[in-house]
């Protein structure tokens, strides 16, 4: 493995297990010299924030609570909403440290203006991995358990080891039910977890023992298997056959090999090519470095085959050979050059060997270490996106130039967005700029890493993407099921004119608001995503709710010029032409319309 890739998986690995075990920030700003590095690792944070936060909270002193992080206008140049939100929940207040000077504070309290001690935060959550957004949740659970009143002396005892068993009898998947039907979304997961943090706070999620051989087999769990060991060095992976064997990927593909030794038998085993006998074994070396042994029932499908494979292979020949083994411990691999054996290893999906053959690579590989960066082209990058989940993201290098990345993310299933990103100020061809820039339809954004431009602008997208594809008046259909749906509204509806979101159907990742004024023509309009609201008309609408009210009440006015973003709503509409009160046809939110499609009764 080269340096480069040396340094990400081991980035990698730094960044899981600091957000798995969580970090003392108090701690690390104490003891800089032991404990600060790990800071950079917390998600959203970086090597930038990292120093200096520890900076500031080294001249001011502890934090006694995490959101008293964004109390400190040093701190908020550096560390915005998004990023805090981001990091919160793995930084550990604990007064384990000589910094906390004040034996009468608690984690979680301060003094008020009447010099008092009172809760602050979430009290002694802060000691716990549950964030700050789920405060609410972890109160009422504990108020519930106990039958108490919610509040700082409640956390305590329902986290006292003598009382934490009657957090087992609560109902929390009713708990959930109600919290999703209130708009908070599915929380069962949140739920668990808050119980156990309650129980064991920042316990070590690490097994103790290694999750392939057992507890039994003696190995820790950061121990490697030979196998493991074989598929992080080759860049392969295993996969399940018939009946539950674990074989490796490189099994049962074509690769072609070169003859290194040819082996002979002719009064003796093994003796060279230039004696007497004839080949009886092959040494061939493959092209990622593994060594291949081809014996001499594979050299043919039948004996005249064999033979005159035997007479006419020469050391440095190129074969073509089927993988049927693979030795991990070795790193040997076993070789079939029977052509009935090639013929079938081909045939099992001709498409890919065809889709293969035509790929070529269209950018250049970058020396760029980060966990959502991979070396991958845009085909390669999509299929690799089908088994994530919706919003994440892959970001890697762009066929547009050696200063230019391109993110590509999910959007829905087989929908994807992508978005250029223009580096500047790169300490090498390489490598990552210290100043990324994103053009989003003219408006401009800047970011100084990765980091921030995933939790500044391709999370925030992806949110945004979410409430629209969630949003009632949103449709999956194709175009033209669209239109059909919304004309059959309209003979329904009569005067109201019926609305729909949807897919745009040329351009990947981004949607289109079909509307019916008439009775046959759909129109159709280009709604963006971009990294503050919706741009729809030219304006950036903060929200969808203002996006729709808008189209309300100037659906038939003419485009604005340039872009802009949109006024906020106000009480009174005032005089907007094609459109006065509108209708909605049965439970529709904020925005008005039914169950597919919203609609409105036209004014004069």
């Amino acid at each position: 493995i080269d340096k480069g890739e040396r340094l990400r998986f081991l980035h990698r690995a730094f960044i899981n297990v600091v957000n798995e075990v969580g970090v003392d920030v108090n701690l690390a700003a104490d003891k800089q010299h032991v404990a600060a590095h790990t800071v950079q690792f917390v998600a959203g944070l970086g090597p930038r924030k990292a120093a200096q936060l520890l900076k500031i909270m080294q001249t001011k002193g502890c934090v006694l609570y995490r959101s008293q992080l964004l109390e400190d206008r040093d701190i908020t140049t550096f560390m915005r909403a998004c990023v805090w939100r981001n990091a919160a929940g793995f930084l550990r207040i604990t007064t384990n440290t000589s910094m906390w000077n004040d034996e009468s504070l608690d984690v979680g309290q301060r003094y008020n203006d009447d010099g008092d001690i009172e809760m602050a935060g979430g009290g002694p959550l802060e000691g716990t991995r549950i964030h700050p957004d789920s405060y609410k949740f972890a109160k009422k659970m504990a108020s519930d358990a106990l039958e108490e009143e919610e509040g700082e002396v409640c956390l305590k005892r329902v986290m006292h080891p003598s009382k934490s068993h009657m957090l087992d009898e609560l109902l929390l998947d009713t708990y959930a039910v109600h919290l999703e039907d209130s708009g908070h979304g599915k929380k069962k997961q949140t739920l668990l977890d808050i119980t156990s943090e309650l129980k064991q706070p920042f316990a070590d999620p690490r097994r103790l023992h290694h999750l392939s051989t057992g507890p039994g087999s003696g190995m820790r769990a950061w121990e490697l298997t030979k196998r493991e060991e074989f598929n992080l060095i080759m860049g392969e992976s295993d996969r399940v056959v018939k009946g539950g064997l674990l074989v490796s990927t490189l099994q049962d593909t074509v690769a072609h090999v070169k003859v290194a030794r040819i082996m002979t038998r002719g009064g003796r085993d093994d003796q060279d090519a230039g004696q007497a006998g004839v080949a009886s074994k092959i040494i061939c070396r493959l092209e990622n470095g593994l060594a291949g042994v081809l014996d001499a029932e594979y050299f043919g499908d039948n004996d005249q085959e064999r033979r005159h494979f035997q007479a006419t292979v020469k050391e440095d020949q190129i074969l073509a050979c089927v993988i049927i083994g693979v030795q991990p411990e070795t790193y040997q691999v076993e070789l079939d050059h029977r052509s009935s054996s090639i013929a079938k290893a081909e045939n099992i999906n001709p498409a890919d060997k065809a889709a293969k053959k035509k790929t070529k690579v269209l950018f250049v590989r970058r020396n760029i270490t980060h966990p959502h960066f991979q070396n991958v082209s845009r085909t390669k990058a999509i299929a690799l996106l089908q088994a994530m989940n919706r919003g994440e993201f892959i970001i890697r290098p762009s066929s547009a130039g050696m200063n230019k990345l391109t993110v590509t993310r999910k959007v829905f299933d087989n929908v994807c967005s992508e978005v250029q990103v223009t580096m500047h100020d790169q300490p090498t061809k390489m490598a990552v700029g210290r100043v990324l820039e994103v053009d989003l339809f003219g408006s401009k954004h800047k970011f100084e890493d990765l980091d921030e431009l995933a939790i500044g602008l391709l999370e925030p997208m992806a949110e945004l993407d979410q409430k629209l594809i969630e949003h009632d008046k949103f449709s999956t259909q194709d175009a033209e099921g669209i239109r059909n749906k919304l004309r059959e509204m309209k003979a329904a509806a009569g005067r109201s004119t019926p609305y729909a979101f949807g897919f745009h159907p040329v351009q990947q990742g981004a949607f289109t608001l079909y509307w019916l004024p008439g009775t046959r023509t759909v129109r159709e309009e280009s709604v963006r995503v971009v990294g503050d609201g919706y741009m729809f008309r030219k304006m950036v609408h903060g929200s969808l709710n203002r996006l729709i009210n808008y189209f309300k009440a100037h659906a038939m006015d003419a485009q604005p010029p340039a872009h802009h973003r949109a006024p906020a709503p106000s009480s009174a509409s005032g005089g907007a032409r094609g459109a006065s009160t509108w209708s909605q046809q049965g439970g529709g939110g904020e925005g008005g319309g039914g169950s597919w499609g919203g609609s409105w009764t036209g004014g004069g």
